[in-house]
């Protein structure tokens, strides 16, 4: 009975049964998990606009108090727990703080509700690779000699799921910077890789990222990659090609600052 999925309406929260406090831990999680947010969206917070993406959270440690009936020490140290175990990403500032349920994708897709969450890379990543299906199989049909897709091929790439890309790399590459939005220049590189390299070696070029220390910070100026450098063309291949492994020593060669030179500026 350890497997398996229920679905929990969001009504619970005004049930007589959820309001005895203090919550415990496992209660005080699904609570977070019900708090988060389903899909994009913007509200007022104070004199801000604030927008939240999907699975994240804006709240304050003040109010994560007065909600479970804990002390502001108990809530810091169950949100360190929470970060310890790679459940959330927790930014906080002197006016809030924001929280990103790093598997809420996984737990609340309807294409994953039949997978155990041990397999969540692999169910992840399915998704991706099934994006580009739509245009290879009209490229097959219209262009049987492999010869460039058609106009009418180049209006199906619309059906590539950015979204479901974006939330792989936020999941697998989880120490780098968290991406939330998706612009248009983000739209034509990851077109880009997909067309160029197909989608399953999107999927690997994050994963062989996502498990490089010297691009997650772990190097002399403590710089960390990004999506937008990683979908950079050279940098793409590099990564693929294990230029960042652990195994191998980077040289200035193989410097991701070396990138500035192709017009891409970097924070360091």
């Amino acid at each position: 009975m350890s497997q398996g999925w229920v679905s929990l309406n969001r009504e619970i929260l005004s049930h007589w049964i959820w309001q005895d406090k203090p919550f415990a831990d496992g209660q005080a999680w699904v609570d977070l998990i019900l708090m988060a947010a389903h899909s994009e969206s913007k509200f007022r917070h104070g004199n801000d606009i604030v927008e939240v993406g999907r699975g994240e959270i804006v709240t304050s440690e003040k109010k994560l108090a007065e909600r479970w009936g804990w002390s502001r020490t108990k809530v810091r140290s169950f949100l360190r727990l929470l970060e310890k175990d790679k459940m959330i990403i927790k930014k906080s500032t002197q006016k809030k703080t924001a929280l990103t349920l790093t598997n809420y994708c996984v737990w609340q897709d309807s294409r994953t509700e039949k997978k155990p969450i041990e397999n969540r890379s692999r169910t992840d990543r399915e998704p991706i690779e099934n994006t580009y299906n739509n245009v290879n199989h009209l490229n097959n049909e219209n262009n049987v000699n492999n010869t460039p897709l058609t106009p009418r091929g180049e209006a199906q790439k619309t059906n590539i799921d950015f979204e479901k890309v974006l939330n792989f790399y936020n999941l697998t590459c989880n120490r780098m910077p968290q991406t939330k939005t998706l612009s248009e220049t983000r739209k034509k590189a990851i077109r880009a890789r997909i067309k160029e390299f197909s989608s399953k070696k999107v999927a690997e070029m994050f994963e062989i990222a996502a498990k490089s220390d010297f691009l997650n910070g772990k190097n002399n100026t403590g710089w960390t990659a990004s999506i937008d450098w990683l979908l950079k063309p050279a940098n793409f291949i590099k990564v693929l090609e294990g230029n960042y492994t652990n195994t191998t020593a980077p040289t200035k060669a193989n410097d991701p600052r070396a990138s500035l030179a192709e017009g891409y500026s970097e924070p360091l």
